[in-house]
């Protein structure tokens, strides 16, 4: 038997669910956003760690200003809830599809009894006929 050889049974299957993925999104968006913003309000203030205004003060200029700040504030504020928003929309998307797999799994297992219930009262009747005769 050869220990390097790739079996179905080994390999398990790396397909991600719809949340899964929409989870993994939604944290890039707020990361992004986070750096962005807190960036952004780094440039703005005087005060702060001033990355910006060390490596490339001619980017900075034009972030000391009350816009710069507003932006910031909004990055940070917009990315979390544009986030949040991507994982609730995520979340009905897949209540949706498990509804109506529910459902369609549903009417497919009626049906199917449905037919194995007239297979077998016709059997059924067949015989009583037969016996009856």
């Amino acid at each position: 038997m050869n220990p390097y050889a790739i079996s179905d049974v080994t390999e398990a299957p790396t397909r991600k669910g719809l949340a899964e993925v929409a989870s993994d999104y939604a944290w890039l968006i707020i990361v992004i956003g986070w750096v962005a913003g807190l960036l952004i309000l780094d440039a703005s203030d005087d005060n702060g760690f001033q990355l910006w205004q060390e490596h490339c003060p001619t980017m900075i200029r034009p972030l000391r200003s009350q816009q710069s700040v507003l932006i910031g504030y909004l990055l940070l504020f917009c990315s979390s809830w544009i986030a949040f928003l991507f994982i609730g929309v995520s979340f009905v998307c897949a209540v949706i599809f498990c509804v109506a797999k529910a459902t369609v799994a549903t009417f497919v297992l009626t049906r199917w009894l449905t037919r194995k219930l007239i297979f077998s009262l016709l059997f059924i009747q067949k015989t009583f006929q037969r016996d009856n005769v």
